[in-house]
């Protein structure tokens, strides 16, 4: 029957009691909150609909119980019926009538005598069959077989392995024949020397004998060129035309230090020789009147020859006897530049050295014929200064103004100036006669002159086109390091102290800092920073003052 108690609803779903409630229950003084039970009252609604909802009737399962017209619908082959015949069996009279006939069925005798007969396909024991004789030439019978390609035996067969080796033996014969006649046949048509006749035997010369002797037909159309196997030991001798090999060494008037080839061509003209290795080629030629030979001179390449025409990059240092022209109009040239640097009072006139410090410097730069006046004066005392023009720096030859200037003016005046201001009263000029620079001012501090001339003097040396500026080592100061600048091509600076040369340092925007620990701690120490060219030759050096 039917469900006939009324489903409790409960539709507030609540919330769920943490695992440690549901699992401990409720203890004794505690309050239940209504989310719980309302969690509780709402999944026992929904578990008791659940299970009303799924579940099967009794009446409803007997009233399927019951139906026995296949409400599964369960057919024929899920059962197997496929598999029995669907025939009318046989009466029981019909079957007495089939066990009583004869014809179809056999006899105890019948069989007995059946089964003593032999089968129709069966193996019969060799020695149970008589009567049989010998095969013989004139009749029938039992025949032996023979394995043998030798045998004489007239009653016995060949087997057919026997056989085949007869078949094959009279093959082979058959194409050695063949081969010999052919072998003989090519043989007598072989004009190639077949039993290697030597030359010796016929009285003749051979190839490698004529190769050497004569001189092959084509070769001496076309022109020969022979490699020489006579040892050179001097190229002014080396006349015959011909190729020589030449050593490296040993050899007199040879252009290159390398082996290589020597080409030798004659003419009306003279001789002329070609000597090439391995990138390089240079030729002379030995004629005139008295014959002599010439210089030898170096064939250029075309990417070692400049072009009359084409756009072409050209490198390295070019002497040119005369100014080069462009368009008829003589190009500016890229002058030297030349350097002078002086630190320190020893060139100030000797009773005014106290009035300056040690600092004091200056820097002169020549391109072409100017010449440009850098200098830095410390003024410590302007006690003397403020009634004199101090003698401070002499100009060095190189540098010197051109006095065919003088006529027109005597002095050339500098400009001075100080980082303060108001500025004080100083001045400063380059005086022809003793050609040196004087300074004179009222303020204490560094002043900053500046001036140029034109000079006529020869070109300086080469050491001038160096310069290395050392900033002053004041032990006080505790310093580790050397410090200054530098001009013209100085790859690298290294320090010296009491002879004692440090390693070389890499420098390259114009400063230098070289670092020296505590190497420099003494005021008599001889020390300098020395700079170099980027072969590492040393070009120049400038002494540290250590004070």
């Amino acid at each position: 029957m039917k469900f006939t108690k009324e489903l409790p609803v409960w539709l507030a779903p609540g919330i769920k009691p943490p695992e440690s409630l549901t699992s401990d229950g409720w203890k004794a003084s505690q309050k239940p909150p209504a989310d719980y039970f309302n969690w509780f009252f709402s999944r026992t609604h929904g578990a008791l609909k659940e299970l009303q909802d799924s579940a099967t009737h009794i009446e409803d399962f007997n009233a399927h119980k019951s139906n026995i017209s296949n409400p599964h619908a369960v057919t024929a082959t899920q059962v197997g019926l496929g598999n029995v015949l669907n025939q009318k069996q046989a009466t029981k009279s019909e079957f007495d009538a089939h066990d009583q006939d004869n014809i179809r069925h056999i006899t105890d005798v019948e069989r007995n005598s059946w089964n003593g007969k032999a089968e129709k396909n069966h193996t019969q024991p060799w020695s149970t069959i008589t009567g049989i004789p010998d095969s013989t030439i004139t009749k029938k019978g039992i025949v032996k077989l023979t394995d043998s390609v030798t045998s004489t035996d007239i009653l016995t067969a060949a087997t057919p392995n026997s056989v085949k080796q007869v078949n094959d033996n009279a093959n082979a014969a058959m194409a050695s024949a063949s081969s010999v006649n052919d072998n003989l046949t090519s043989h007598k048509i072989d004009y190639k020397n077949p039993h290697k006749v030597t030359s010796a035997q016929v009285g003749s010369y051979s190839k490698t004998e004529t190769d050497n002797l004569f001189i092959n037909k084509s070769d001496a159309e076309n022109g020969l060129l022979v490699r020489k196997s006579i040892e050179i030991t001097d190229l002014n001798n080396a006349k015959e035309p011909g190729i020589y090999s030449i050593p490296a060494t040993g050899v007199e008037n040879k252009p290159l230090p390398n082996s290589g080839s020597l080409f030798v061509s004659k003419d009306p003209g003279g001789v002329r020789q070609l000597f090439q290795t391995e990138r390089t080629i240079v030729i002379r030629q030995f004629g005139g009147i008295p014959s002599k030979w010439t210089d030898w001179k170096e064939v250029a390449f075309k990417p070692n020859v400049v072009n009359l025409t084409e756009p072409q990059r050209i490198g390295g240092t070019k002497e040119f006897a005369d100014i080069p022209l462009v368009n008829g109009t003589e190009i500016a040239l890229k002058e030297d530049i030349f350097f002078y640097q002086k630190t320190g009072l020893d060139e100030v006139q000797a009773d005014y050295k106290a009035s300056f410090r040690e600092e004091t410097n200056m820097f002169l730069t020549r391109e072409g014929n100017r010449v440009d006046a850098y200098l830095r004066v410390n003024v410590v005392d302007v006690t003397k200064l403020k009634t004199a023009f101090v003698p401070i720096f002499q100009i060095p030859d190189g540098f010197k103004i051109d006095l065919s200037m003088r006529e027109s003016f005597w002095n050339v005046p500098l400009t001075v100036t100080q980082y303060t201001y108001p500025q004080g009263n100083y001045g400063a000029l380059y005086e022809m006669n003793v050609k040196g620079i004087r300074f004179g001012s009222d303020r204490l501090g560094n002043h900053y002159l500046y001036g140029s001339w034109h000079t006529n003097d020869p070109k300086p040396d080469a050491k001038f086109k160096y310069m290395l500026y050392v900033n002053l080592y004041n032990l006080s100061e505790g310093r580790d390091f050397v410090s200054g600048s530098y001009k013209g091509e100085i790859y690298y600076v290294a320090v010296e102290i009491d002879g004692q040369l440090g390693e070389k340092l890499k420098v390259s925007d114009g400063f230098y800092k070289y670092t020296v620990g505590t190497k420099i701690n003494k005021a008599s120490q001889n020390a300098w920073v020395i700079g170099y060219d980027q072969s590492g030759t040393e070009v120049t050096r400038s002494k540290i003052k250590i004070l």
